[in-house]
């Protein structure tokens, strides 16, 4: 994706929901442009892909090897919005937006557990898993960096 023309070929592709084998492969050859908003828009690449409610596509984006992926970059919408924000918004429409939301959902989960046990907080790590998902113990977001220091 060296253009702007190139980038504004896989935006558009993410916008109406078309394409996604493209959009993957060029987010491989480039996958800083996966979080970037264009002048004129609202919404980054994820934001649609999430919009969208495409599962399979996400799924695969945010393994990305060494991918900057920012789970939670607000939209340029009032009020601006993350994804966890606009995949809740649309968990109701159908069995797809429910799933992104659920997945997304738990990503944010895990993050946040991941990152209490990077920086020793075992409280907090014993109170989610007390109170919410047992497993996220053995978890590991497929984004995942190593180096988060606190």
């Amino acid at each position: 994706m060296a253009t702007n023309q190139n980038f504004d070929e896989i935006y558009n592709y993410a916008k109406k929901n078309e394409n996604s084998d493209l959009i993957y492969k060029s987010l491989l050859l480039q996958s800083d442009v996966l979080n970037f908003i264009p002048k004129n828009e609202t919404f980054s690449i994820l934001h649609h892909i999430v919009n969208n409610a495409n599962v399979d596509l996400f799924n695969k984006v945010i393994a990305i090897p060494n991918l900057r992926f920012i789970l939670l970059t607000k939209t340029l919408t009032k009020p601006a919005k993350d994804i966890l924000d606009i995949s809740r918004e649309n968990s109701t429409k159908s069995k797809q937006h429910d799933m992104m939301y659920k997945t997304i959902k738990r990503l944010t989960e895990l993050d946040k557990f991941v990152d209490y046990a990077k920086c020793n907080q075992t409280e907090q790590c014993k109170q989610m898993l007390n109170l919410g998902d047992s497993n996220l113990v053995n978890m590991k977001p497929p984004y995942s960096n190593s180096t988060i220091f606190c």
